[in-house]
């Protein structure tokens, strides 16, 4: 789910920060443009075959090599390049239904996506209301799969789950976050994704880790851009300790090249 940037007494210390460089340093005399530093943030995450997740903000995304523990070459990329028929300008929430099937939702509606042949399904998108009985009608922050057949769905300060098997919302849902999932936070959870015995949540710039078989979050929130190093390719520092500086503008890398004045487009590649 979008979302502006949250965390403001944080944005004022790396403002402080900024600075308080630039006046040890004399930057203040370079003729540079000052710039925001940038923190990263997650749309909407899911993952397939134990190999990749993929890791959607806005009309980019990323893949992430689970194995390695890092982003793949060349991502982020645009969604429209490489994901066919899946809207463009990004999704709300996403989850692997498994078979090779991955569901992403948007609004009142949701698409259904073959990973093997790396299309939405014929007929899609649908409306929400029409096929998940149950379940919200649309606006859906963030989606997992939990395993034994459920599904987790979150909005707002709720959640859902909700049974495969059954194709239905299990009894006495939905229910509050603040109570049912220690230490996770209360509301507006953006996005999820579940791997290695643990889901990950994300929200607004950091993120949990939730250890499924223990029922509780690993510790505190941390800094996305800390635990999930070039994920959108974020111009930052390496560690919250160290002083933050100003970015050259010639230093400032964007995230892709426009393309070529005859419109062409890059081969299109697997996700």
């Amino acid at each position: 789910m979008t979302r502006k940037l949250e965390s403001a007494p944080r944005a004022l210390l790396l403002m402080a920060g900024a600075f308080a460089s630039c006046a040890a340093t004399g930057a203040q005399d370079e003729p540079w443009q000052w710039r925001p530093i940038q923190l990263s943030s997650v749309d909407a995450a899911t993952s397939w075959n134990y190999q990749f997740a993929y890791f959607f903000r806005g009309p980019e995304y990323s893949r992430y090599d689970i194995k390695a523990n890092k982003v793949d070459a060349g991502y982020p990329k645009r969604i429209k390049w490489n994901w066919r028929e899946l809207w463009p300008d990004g999704v709300d929430a996403a989850v692997n239904w498994g078979g090779g099937k991955v569901l992403f939702f948007k609004g009142d509606q949701y698409i259904r996506y073959d990973t093997k042949q790396q299309r939405t399904d014929a007929g899609y998108p649908k409306r929400i209301a029409a096929n998940w009985p149950g379940l919200w009608a649309g606006d859906i922050d963030a989606a997992v799969k939990w395993g034994h057949g459920k599904l987790y769905f979150f909005k707002g300060a709720e959640y859902i789950r909700y049974d495969m098997k059954a194709n239905k919302v299990d009894a006495g849902y939905p229910k509050a976050i603040e109570g049912n999932w220690p230490g996770v936070w209360a509301s507006g959870i953006d996005a999820a994704v579940n791997w290695d015995g643990h889901v990950y949540f994300f929200k607004g710039n950091e993120y949990l880790r939730f250890n499924k078989k223990k029922g509780k979050t690993v510790g505190h929130s941390k800094l996305i851009d800390g635990g999930w190093p070039d994920l959108f390719g974020e111009v930052r520092p390496a560690t919250w300790s160290e002083p933050y500086k100003a970015v050259p503008e010639d230093q400032w890398t964007p995230v892709e090249k426009a393309p070529a004045s005859n419109d062409s487009r890059p081969a299109r590649d697997k996700p």
